[in-house]
């Protein structure tokens, strides 16, 4: 015989979230948690609790003696939009937000809490800090995907035939390009391009070594930008960017590409859709560097076809050497200091997932179909929450239990 009770979830005028259930089949509230976190998806059902008339319902039993509709809460709390600040007309929270989005971002998580959602020219998009949500956002489920719709960050530079971070991981292309990126950057390839390296490396000792007889300070970020890009110009376009001819030697036209490319994606991803269609200004600048990159490669890769290709020259013994990366890890000091220093200092910007279907997150957070979320490395890397003196540079903290945060990556 049936036994139907009526539930709805506490803090909800969402009628979808008021509805019967038949608990005759039901023997523990682990799988009442079940059946009604699939029916409503919420993510983690686990945090389910019931309550009726603000008492806690312990059992199955005190389910089905309870009168009248069963409130739900998620983990105590109850269901809730993702909360913001207001913001103005047309332009939403822009100034609120920009130019110095990360100290702005840290006050809202200081004041909103782990999760909260700002509006920009129209665009809008959720942040978190909490290392449980972005890892509930980067696991490709049926909750969260990479899809970078409208309101992405990613959207005015969208490529689908990339195939990685440009590309939806629903797009054939996502697969094609997964294929063969993994044995491409493997152990066994490393060693391939190994000599190739080499040699870029060695090309950058004339300049280090005209530097170090001026006895100058000089600053190490130009010289790795162009030593890593001049690097994989070499191998994987085949194309020799000259980085070091000279101690100033400039930055190849494809490297400067890039970089503008993803300065100019900031600007107009900050101030809505609308900008992005301008016929000038940054969006026209934009394609045009698309076009110029997108010709570059296609002009490479005519170039290697009508050359013939020629395997890199294969040594046993470099193809029997240790790894660099064997070598590195006998150096634990060394591997925490990188290691903290991503933390401290994360290069990874704003990687968003998109919101599948109307979904409840832990804590109660409601959030709609499509709804970008941002998980904000760089606040997960520095929340005091999570971290024993987040602002302290400590290196030994990746290895000492009472100072890591055990969820969230070093």
């Amino acid at each position: 015989m049936a036994t139907n009770k009526s539930f709805h979830f506490d803090g909800s005028q969402d009628q979808r979230l008021a509805f019967d259930v038949d608990i005759s089949n039901i023997s523990d509230l682990a799988g009442l948690r079940q059946v009604i976190g699939s029916s409503c998806a919420v993510v983690k059902p686990e945090g389910l609790s019931f309550h009726c008339d603000d008492d806690l319902l312990e059992d199955v039993s005190d389910v089905e003696a309870a009168a009248g509709s069963i409130a739900i809460k998620v983990d105590g709390y109850p269901v809730r939009t993702v909360p913001g600040p207001a913001g103005l007309p047309l332009v939403g929270n822009y100034f609120e937000v920009y130019p110095d989005h990360l100290g702005n971002n840290q006050r809202l998580f200081e004041k909103f809490g782990p999760i909260f959602k700002t509006s920009s020219m129209g665009q809008t998009v959720c942040q978190t800090n909490d290392p449980e949500l972005a890892d509930i956002c980067f696991a490709e489920s049926d909750f969260f995907s990479k899809e970078n719709t409208p309101e992405h960050p990613l959207y005015p530079i969208k490529q689908q035939m990339a195939g990685v971070f440009l590309a939806d991981t629903s797009h054939p292309s996502w697969k094609v390009v997964h294929k063969f990126l993994p044995p491409a950057l493997g152990p066994k390839a490393v060693r391939h391009y190994a000599i190739a390296m080499n040699e870029c490396c060695k090309e950058s000792y004339p300049v280090f070594d005209e530097l170090e007889a001026k006895n100058e300070a000089w600053n190490v970020y130009q010289f790795m930008l162009k030593l890593s890009s001049g690097t994989i110009g070499k191998i994987m376009l085949g194309q020799d960017f000259e980085h070091f001819s000279s101690v100033d030697a400039p930055l190849h036209m494809m490297v400067l590409a890039m970089a503008e490319v993803l300065s100019i994606n900031k600007k107009i991803s900050s101030r809505g859709e609308w900008y992005s269609h301008l016929p000038f200004g940054d969006p026209a600048r934009l394609k045009n560097l698309q076009k110029y990159m997108a010709e570059f490669i296609e002009q490479s890769i005519r170039d290697a076809k009508s050359s013939g290709t020629e395997d890199l020259p294969l040594q046993d013994a470099a193809l029997r050497a240790s790894n660099v990366i064997d070598q590195i890890d006998e150096l634990p000091m060394l591997g925490k200091f990188i290691k903290e220093m991503q933390r401290r200092h994360n290069p990874s910007y704003q990687p968003g997932r998109t919101a599948q279907q109307d979904l409840i997150l832990p804590g109660g957070y409601q959030v709609k179909k499509g709804t970008v979320v941002i998980c904000a490395i760089h606040h997960i890397s520095n929340n005091p929450k999570i971290w024993d003196n987040p602002n302290n540079f400590d290196p030994d903290r990746c290895c000492t239990p009472s100072k890591m945060c055990t969820s969230a990556p070093v």
